[in-house]
């Protein structure tokens, strides 16, 4: 498809939007057609560095080999859980986050004992010191 009937066909499908389009209005701009890493590519073949993608292609790049294999395996196996049920890679995570994190709770707990960690069980089986004290101090309760 040609930058013309792109055009066309975005001016009569698509909403106008854009956070950037008081400065390069999406019609002005490129066509965005493949991407690799930090570059993207447009219709015509030109490329650009990507600063506009967002977190995840700027931590990790656009179509990281490494990502879409994980990606392929997981999409095979399971797509969608329920979260009324457990399931293997939710339990995968969950241990895996906790050995990571065990050796620096104690400190953090230690350094900060009002602050409630995400993962209530990254210590240990129980919850964490203080835990039953929701609310800690009177600038806690009004934050």
């Amino acid at each position: 498809m040609d930058r013309a009937e792109a055009l066309k066909k975005a001016g009569e499908y698509l909403v106008r939007t854009s956070l950037l389009s008081d400065i390069v209005p999406g019609a002005e701009g490129p066509i965005i057609d493949h991407a690799a890493g930090s570059t993207v590519w447009d219709i015509e073949g030109r490329p650009y560095l990507d600063f506009n993608s967002g977190q995840m292609c700027s931590a990790l790049g656009h179509n990281n080999e490494r990502i879409q294999q994980v990606m392929r395996e997981q999409a095979a196996r399971l797509t969608h859980a329920s979260t009324v049920y457990y399931n293997l890679p939710q339990i995968a995570l969950a241990e895996r986050s906790r050995r990571s994190t065990r050796r620096r709770c104690a400190s953090r707990y230690s350094a900060n004992p009002d602050r409630i960690p995400t993962n209530w069980r990254c210590c240990s089986p129980a919850a964490p010191p203080a835990a039953e004290r929701l609310v800690r101090s009177p600038q806690a309760s009004m934050a």
